[in-house]
């Protein structure tokens, strides 16, 4: 393989302040060696160390994948071109040739990221009929697709190709996205859908790379799920001091700890979507908005005092998301709860109760949750001391 060596050279514009310049390349192959070849990347003089090659300063980590990507590709022309002509010497001006063709082929034939992003959610379409992505799933792609329009705006890169999307972008978009007050979990489903983009439109000559196949994703720790213990519940449901609206917001976050449904779920609900079976036992069954997937739940005899109080599944008191959580944080105060009481700690709660008061089998409660696997029971719920004490000593003798 070919040797690169790398130097700063000086720009030429006039309004800098002489301290500006790009790093430049020379190719050397044997006894060859390249014409210089502009890497395209911006730096001061004090940011690149010729001597030991390497760069100094606050982006160094960022502009050295630079250079390795910029490295990457002449090797993988070099490959070609030794495929090409075996047992030859590769000339590396050769290699610069095909770099500046590759350039404007990327230019003038590639279709923009954006338009690939278009493309990726097109292909996923074809597939929700066959019932192997949900609509849902769709309506994210779109949402995630206005996000990085918002950042590409910001950053005028629009017209971006897919390929030139890479690892220093992705980090650009991370910060912006942290900006925007987004959890690291939100910011890396964003990332590897751009990823998921470029893989298919190599599959499909979109494009020529897929910059991001080595990128380091953040790595997120799992927080543990905050919810309320049966005596903080007994708390709310007591408590007789509430006004009419305070109780009413608290009968129906009340009836959710009960039955497990989020907030979406929970304005869906309708009369018709109550059953009951050969020995008395009344049930919803209601496909969850969010997977689609049937949510199968019997009704306590708590949540059928609450059905009875309001006349009903569709007298239940409801209002809009933002006001809920708005005067839950009001109950909360008012019956001396420190959490942060909001609508979906009612869903959580309920998982929690089912898991280490219930002692129910996971299948089960992923059932229940309208989930199709187990996998997302770690978010919700946690095994408790009890719990874990009443298994340890069960057969103890």
């Amino acid at each position: 393989m070919p040797q690169y060596y790398f130097w700063f050279r000086k720009s030429r514009s006039k309004n800098g302040s002489g301290k500006e310049g790009q790093l430049m390349c020379i190719i050397k192959n044997g006894t060859y060696q390249s014409k210089p070849l502009s890497t395209k990347i911006k730096l001061l003089r004090d940011n690149w160390n010729s001597k030991y090659q390497y760069f100094e300063g606050i982006d160094a980590a960022k502009m050295d994948r630079m250079r390795k990507d910029f490295i990457k590709r002449l090797d993988y022309i070099c490959e070609e071109l030794e495929q090409q002509y075996p047992n030859t010497i590769i000339d590396p001006n050769e290699i610069v040739v095909q770099h500046k063709l590759n350039k404007q082929k990327s230019r003038k034939l590639y279709p923009t990221l954006l338009e690939c992003f278009k493309f990726y959610i097109q292909k996923q379409q074809e597939l929700v009929g066959s019932g192997k992505i949900k609509l849902n799933t769709i309506n994210t792609y779109f949402k995630r697709l206005r996000n990085l329009q918002r950042f590409l705006a910001g950053a005028k890169s629009l017209k971006i190709k897919a390929s030139e999307f890479n690892e220093i972008m992705a980090d650009n978009m991370q910060h912006w996205m942290y900006r925007e007050k987004y959890a690291q979990s939100y910011i890396n489903k964003h990332l590897r859908l751009v990823k998921s983009v470029q893989v298919l439109a190599k599959k499909e000559g979109n494009t020529d790379a897929v910059s991001l196949a080595a990128y380091g994703f953040v790595s997120v720790k799992e927080k543990v799920p905050v919810v309320l213990d049966k005596i903080e519940i007994a708390l709310i449901e007591n408590c007789n001091n509430y006004s009419q609206i305070l109780r009413e917001v608290a009968d129906g976050w009340l009836f959710c700890v009960e039955t497990g449904f989020a907030y979406s779920d929970y304005m869906e609900l309708k009369d018709y979507m109550l059953l009951q079976d050969v020995d008395g036992t009344y049930w919803i069954d209601k496909n969850r908005r969010k997977s689609e997937e049937p949510a199968m739940v019997p009704l306590s005899n708590k949540a059928m005092k609450l059905l009875k109080k309001y006349g009903g599944i569709e007298g239940l008191p409801r209002m809009s998301n933002q006001k809920t959580n708005l005067y839950l944080k009001d109950v909360a105060g008012w019956v001396g709860i420190k959490k942060k009481l909001h609508h979906h700690m009612a869903r959580k709660t309920f998982c929690h109760v089912c898991l280490n008061y219930k002692r129910m089998r996971e299948t089960t409660i992923a059932q229940v949750m309208g989930w199709t696997s187990t996998r997302q029971l770690r978010a919700y719920a946690r095994i408790d001391r009890e719990t874990i004490k009443s298994e340890f000593f069960k057969n103890v003798g």
